[in-house]
C-alpha cells in the first residue's frame, strides 16, 4: 500500500462554499492505479518532467503518480477521445489529489483520484471510486454530458474540469492554474503509452512497382520519421531518418503510379497534418504542413487512379471524419468534415476501381461498424451502420478483391475473435460472421494476393505470436496457424503483397523494439523471422 503525501481536497459535488482545502501534508492510504505497479518508464518520465513543471507538481512527480497519469491517459485513448480530454482529466487529478488514488476519505466520503463520492452515485461499491479506469470513465461521462458533441474541445481546460467537479466558487481557478502542466504530462504519456487498443499497426509499408522496391516507414524513438527499403531483392538498406520534424503515432503512406511518387503523411506534434514526398529521381522533399485543422487520430491515405486524386482522412477534434485532397496539378484543398457522426480510433479507407468509389469505415461510438462512401460525381453518402447489433473491439480493416468485385471488412469482435462482413457488387452487405475461434490482440491486417486470388489475415495472438488465416479463391477459410515459431511481437502486424516476386511480407515490432519481418514467396513456404538492423522503433 502506497502512502499519499498531500493534504485533503473537496470532492466533485455538494461542497459548502465555506469549506477550505487543507494545505498541510497528510498520510493518506492509496490504491495502485495499475495493478502491476509503477514501471521503470514511469520513473524515468517523472525525472524527465519534474524540472519542467511550473506549479503543484514541480519536483513532486513520482513513478507512482506517473503510473496513475498513465492509466488515466490510456483510459481516455481507449474511449476514443483525444489528448485534450486527457489533459482535462489530468488537471483534475492534480488539483483533487495531487495524482494520488486515495483509498480512505479525508473530506466527506470522497475517494480516488477524482475524489468521487459513493453517497452521490459515483461508485457502487465504493471501491470502484479508487478503480482508476472506472473513475476516469465516470469523469468522462460527466464531462460529455455537460459538454455534448465535443464542445469541451473549445472550452478552457480549467473551466471544463471545474464544471465537472463543481468545487466551491473560490476554488474554480485552481484547475486552470494546473492546465499547462496537465497538457505536458498528458502529451508525454500519450506518446509513451504505446499502441492503444484499436489503432493501426505502427509500421507502414509500400511497394513501388517501377523499381520493385518495398519501403518501410515508422516513427523512431526520437519521434522522427525513419525508413528503410529493399529494391528487387538486393538486400535491405540501413535505416535513414528523414528531416528533423517530429510526429505522433504512425505514418500513412501512399504510392501514386502516374507520377511515380511515394507520399508520407503524419500527425505533427501540434496535431496538424504534415507530409513529405519523393518523386523518383528528385529525392525526398522537406516536410510541409497541410491545412490548419487539428487531428485526434493518425491519418489514412488513398490514391484514386481514375481521377488522379490523393485523399487523406482522419478523426477531427470533435471526433467527426475530416478529409483533405489533392488532384494532380490543382494543389491541396482545405479540410472538410463529412457528416456529423462521431467515431473512435482511426478510420479506414478503400478504393473500388470498378465503380470509382471511395469508401470509409470507422468504429462507431456505440462500437458498431459505420461507413460512408463517395461514388465519383454523386457526392458523399450519409453515414450508415453495417452489421446490425454486432459490436467491434478494434478499428476496421477493409480490403477490395478485384476478381469478385468484393469489399470485405475485418475486425476484432468483443470476444477477441476475428469477424468479417462483405459486399459483392450488386448483392448488398452480408451479416457479420466469425472466422475460427482463436483469440488475438489489437487490430488485424489483411492482404489480397491476386496471383492465387487469396485473401490472408494476420493478427497478434494472445501469446504475442503471429497468427494467420486465409481463403483461397472462395474455397473457404483455413484454420488458424502460428507463423514464426517462438518469436513474439510487440505490435500489431502490417502486411504487403509484392507483385514483382509474388511475395507476401509481414512486418512488426519485436520485443526489443527492432523491426522484424517474415515472408512467403509463392511455392517456397514461410521463412523464419528476421530482424532488420539495430534501430529502435516507437510503438
Amino acid at each position: 500500500m502506497a502512502v499519499a503525501d498531500q493534504g485533503t481536497t473537496p470532492g466533485p459535488l455538494g461542497h459548502n462554499p465555506g469549506e477550505w482545502w487543507l494545505t498541510t501534508d497528510a498520510a493518506v492510504p492509496t490504491a495502485p492505479c495499475d495493478k502491476a505497479g509503477p514501471s521503470a518508464t514511469d520513473e524515468a518520465l517523472a525525472k524527465q518532467l519534474n524540472p519542467r513543471m511550473k506549479n503543484a507538481m514541480k519536483g513532486h512527480l513520482t513513478a507512482y503518480r506517473m503510473s496513475c497519469g498513465r492509466v488515466v491517459t490510456q483510459t481516455v485513448r481507449d474511449r476514443g477521445l483525444n489528448q485534450r480530454a486527457a489533459a482535462i482529466a489530468m488537471a483534475t487529478i492534480i488539483v483533487e489529489t495531487r495524482m494520488h488514488n486515495n483509498k480512505v476519505a479525508t473530506d466527506h466520503d470522497s475517494l480516488g483520484l477524482f475524489q468521487q463520492r459513493p453517497s452521490m452515485g459515483w461508485c457502487d461499491p465504493k471501491s470502484l471510486c479508487y478503480d482508476a479506469v472506472h473513475a476516469t470513465n465516470k469523469f468522462l461521462d460527466e464531462m460529455q454530458k455537460k459538454y455534448p458533441n465535443g464542445s469541451w474541445n473549445n472550452a478552457k481546460i480549467g473551466d471544463v474540469a471545474a464544471d465537472v467537479q463543481r468545487p466551491a466558487a473560490q476554488y474554480r481557478y485552481r484547475y486552470q492554474v494546473e492546465a499547462d502542466d496537465a497538457v505536458l504530462i498528458a502529451d508525454t504519456l500519450w506518446n509513451q503509452s504505446g499502441q492503444a487498443p484499436g489503432t493501426s499497426a505502427p509500421v507502414q509499408a509500400v511497394y513501388e512497382p517501377t523499381t520493385r522496391t518495398t519501403e518501410v516507414f515508422a516513427r523512431g524513438i526520437d519521434n522522427r520519421l525513419i525508413r528503410l527499403w529493399n529494391t528487387d531483392g538486393q538486400g535491405w538498406s540501413q535505416w535513414v531518418a528523414h528531416g528533423d520534424w517530429q510526429m505522433k503515432g504512425r505514418p500513412a503512406v501512399v504510392y501514386q503510379p502516374n507520377t511515380d511518387t511515394t507520399e508520407v503523411f503524419a500527425r505533427g506534434m501540434d496535431n496538424r497534418l504534415i507530409h513529405t514526398y519523393n518523386t523518383k529521381g528528385a529525392g525526398w522533399s522537406d516536410w510541409h504542413v497541410l491545412g490548419d485543422w487539428e487531428l485526434t487520430s493518425d491519418p489514412v491515405a488513398v490514391y484514386q487512379p481514375n481521377s488522379k486524386v490523393t485523399e487523406v482522412f482522419a478523426r477531427g477534434m470533435d471526433n467527426r471524419l475530416i478529409h483533405i485532397w489533392n488532384t494532380e496539378s490543382s494543389g491541396w484543398s482545405e479540410w472538410h468534415a463529412i457528416g456529423d457522426w462521431q467515431f473512435r480510433g482511426v478510420p479506414a479507407v478503400v478504393y473500388q476501381p470498378n465503380t470509382d468509389t471511395t469508401e470509409v469505415f470507422a468504429h462507431g461510438m456505440d462500437n458498431r461498424l459505420i461507413h460512408v462512401y463517395n461514388t465519383k460525381g454523386a457526392g458523399w453518402s450519409d453515414w450508415h451502420v453495417l452489421g446490425g447489433d454486432w459490436e467491434i473491439a478494434s478499428d476496421p480493416v477493409p480490403l477490395y478483391q478485384p476478381h469478385t468485385k468484393t469489399t470485405e471488412v475485418f475486425a476484432r469482435g468483443t470476444d477477441n475473435q476475428l469477424i468479417h462482413i462483405w459486399n459483392t457488387e450488386g448483392s448488398g452487405w452480408s451479416e457479420w460472421h466469425a472466422i475460427g475461434d482463436w483469440q488475438f490482440k489489437g487490430t488485424p491486417t489483411a492482404v489480397f494476393q491476386p496471383n492465387t486470388n487469396t485473401t490472408e489475415v494476420f493478427a497478434r495472438g494472445t501469446n504475442n505470436r503471429l497468427i494467420h488465416v486465409y481463403n483461397t479463391n472462395s474455397g473457404g477459410w483455413s484454420d488458424w496457424h502460428v507463423l514464426g515459431e517462438d518469436w513474439e511481437t510487440a505490435s500489431d502486424p502490417t502486411a504487403i503483397y509484392q507483385h514483382g516476386n509474388n511475395t507476401t511480407e509481414v512486418f512488426a515490432i519485436g520485443t526489443d523494439k527492432r523491426l522484424i519481418h517474415i515472408w512467403n514467396t509463392q511455392g517456397s513456404g514461410w521463412s523464419a523471422w528476421h530482424a532488420l538492423h539495430d534501430w529502435q522503433l516507437a510503438s
